[in-house]
């Protein structure tokens, strides 16, 4: 990666990061909705 592209990079991590931040309050907020399997 050539240091011209890494603020490009670091857009693209940030916006990763919050996706996965939503996603996985989204799916908190869904987890009583989907049953997960009894161990």
């Amino acid at each position: 990666v050539s240091y011209a592209n890494l603020p490009l990079v670091g857009a693209a991590l940030a916006l990763l990061a919050v996706t996965v931040a939503v996603l996985s309050q989204a799916l908190d907020r869904r987890a009583p909705v989907i049953p997960l399997p009894a161990e």
